[in-house]
C-alpha cells in the first residue's frame, strides 16, 4: 500500500504543476486527518483538483476536503479495488460541489472553509445534505454572511429549528416540517423544503413582523442567516447546481494546468 501511495505521489507530482514534495505534503495532511493509506490514494487528485482550480493553499484542500468527508460521512468503509474507485469518485464529487459553489455566489473558498467548520456539525447532526448546505451558504454570501459568521449563524438557525420547533408550529400553522431518508435509513431534516415552508408561512408578513419572530425563534444571531435566505427560489436553484456539480473541479483544474499557472 505505501509503494502504491509512493507511486501516487510521483506520478501525480509528473503530470500536474505541483511537485512530488507538495503532493507528498497534501498527503501528510490527509493521513493527519485520519485518512488510512486507501482513502489517501483516492483523495490526492481531488484535493490537488480543488486546490489548483480555486487557486487555494493544497494544505488547506486537503483540511477541508478531508473535514466534510468525516463530518458528512462520504466515505465507504474498506480497502477493495471496488470500494477504492466508489471514494475516489466521491472525493471528486465533494471536490467540485465546492468548486460549483464558488462559482455561484460571492462566496470564496477560504470562506466556505471557514463556514463549514462552524456549520458542519449542528448540519449532520440533523440530517442535512451537503448541496444544501452549500446551495444556503451561497446565499447567505450574498447578504454578506461568510465565513465564521455564516458558519455559526446556519449552525445556530438550525440547532434552534430543533429547539424551537413546536413554538413555531403553533405561531405558524400553515408552516411544515420535511424530513427525508438518509443512506443509514433514519430521517433528517429537508432545510430545503423545510425553509420554502417556512418563507411560504411568513410571506403575507411585513418586514418588521417577519425579523421578530425569526429572531424570536432562531435568536438574532440564526434569524440573521433565515432573513438572508427569503428567496428560496433562488437557493433551490443553487442546490441542484451543485448537486449536478460532476466532475467542475477536474475540469477547473485542467483550464488552470493549461493556462499561465500550468506546468511547464
Amino acid at each position: 500500500n505505501i509503494k502504491d501511495l509512493t507511486k501516487v505521489i510521483i506520478d501525480l507530482g509528473r503530470v500536474t504543476s505541483y511537485t512530488s514534495a507538495e503532493v507528498a505534503d497534501a498527503a501528510i495532511s490527509l493521513a493527519q486527518a485520519g485518512f488510512s493509506v486507501s482513502e489517501i490514494k483516492s483523495s490526492l487528485k481531488s484535493v490537488l483538483d480543488l486546490a489548483r482550480g480555486t487557486n487555494y493553499a493544497l494544505g488547506d484542500s486537503a483540511d477541508l476536503l478531508a473535514n466534510t468527508i468525516r463530518t458528512f460521512n462520504l466515505f465507504k468503509p474498506g480497502d477493495s479495488a471496488q470500494v477504492l474507485a466508489e471514494n475516489t469518485k466521491t472525493m471528486g464529487y465533494v471536490a467540485s460541489m465546492m468548486v460549483k459553489a464558488t462559482r455561484l455566489g460571492t462566496i470564496e473558498i477560504q470562506d466556505l472553509r471557514e463556514s463549514m467548520k462552524y456549520a458542519s456539525g449542528s448540519a449532520t447532526n440533523l440530517g442535512a445534505n451537503l448541496s444544501t448546505v452549500l446551495g444556503l451558504l451561497v446565499q447567505m454570501s450574498e447578504s454578506g454572511l461568510k465565513a465564521s459568521l455564516g458558519g455559526t449563524s446556519m449552525g445556530t438557525a438550525f440547532q434552534n429549528l430543533a429547539n424551537n420547533l413546536a413554538q413555531l408550529q403553533g405561531r405558524l400553522p400553515k408552516f411544515q416540517l420535511f424530513m427525508s431518508s438518509l443512506a443509514d435509513g433514519t430521517k433528517g431534516v429537508d432545510f430545503g423544503a423545510t425553509f420554502s415552508s417556512l418563507m411560504a408561512a411568513t410571506k403575507d408578513l411585513d418586514r418588521l413582523e417577519k425579523t421578530r419572530l425569526f429572531q424570536d425563534i432562531f435568536n438574532i444571531r440564526g434569524g440573521r442567516m433565515v432573513s438572508s435566505i427569503q428567496d428560496m427560489e433562488r437557493v433551490e436553484f443553487f442546490i441542484k447546481e451543485i448537486a449536478s456539480a460532476g466532475e467542475e473541479a477536474a475540469l477547473a483544474s485542467a483550464k488552470m494546468e493549461s493556462g499561465i499557472g500550468g506546468a511547464i
